[in-house]
C-alpha cells in the first residue's frame, strides 16, 4: 500500500502504473494554473491561479458528444477529517490515509470507503446522471 501523502504535495495512488486517485492536499499552493490530469482522461482536474485584477473572458463551453468509460468522481472535503481506504479494480487495497478540511481527491477508478473521524461535510461531483447504489458494487 502506498504510504500517508506529504502533507504539502499532491500525491497520486496508482495500481502498478495505473493512475486511481488523486489527492491535493488543501494547504498546497501552485504558483501558476497547474492540471494534474492528463488530457485523454475522463476527469480532468486543475488548480487555477488567477491574481488580483486579472480577468477571465465571458464565455460558455460548447457542448459536443463524449464518451466516458469510467464513472470518475471529485470529493472536497469542506469540514472536518475521515481516513480514506483506496483499492484497484480487483477489489484489493492499495493505500490509506487521512483527509482534512481542504483536501481534494479525484478517483478515477477503483473502490473505495471513508470512515468519518469528526463530523464531515463533502462536495461531490461526478461526471452525468448517476442512478444510485444500483449502479455501485459493494465488497
Amino acid at each position: 500500500m502506498t504510504p500517508e501523502p506529504s502533507p504539502r504535495q499532491p500525491t497520486w495512488f496508482l495500481d502498478g502504473t495505473t493512475p486511481t486517485a488523486l489527492l491535493i492536499p488543501g494547504d498546497h499552493h501552485p504558483e501558476q494554473t497547474t492540471f494534474f490530469t492528463r488530457h485523454a482522461m475522463d476527469q480532468q482536474l486543475g488548480l487555477l491561479v488567477h491574481r488580483q485584477g486579472s480577468l477571465v473572458k465571458r464565455h460558455k463551453h460548447i457542448s459536443a458528444p463524449r464518451t466516458l468509460t469510467t464513472c470518475p468522481e471529485c470529493l472536497i472535503l469542506r469540514k472536518g477529517s475521515s481516513e480514506v481506504q483506496l483499492y484497484n479494480q480487483q477489489d484489493q487495497p492499495i493505500a490509506a490515509f487521512t483527509m482534512r478540511a481542504g483536501d481534494i481527491l479525484l478517483i478515477l477508478e477503483g473502490g473505495h470507503a471513508f470512515t468519518m473521524l469528526e463530523d464531515c461535510e463533502w462536495v461531490e461531483t461526478r461526471a452525468g446522471c448517476f442512478p444510485g447504489d444500483q449502479a455501485k458494487v459493494f465488497f
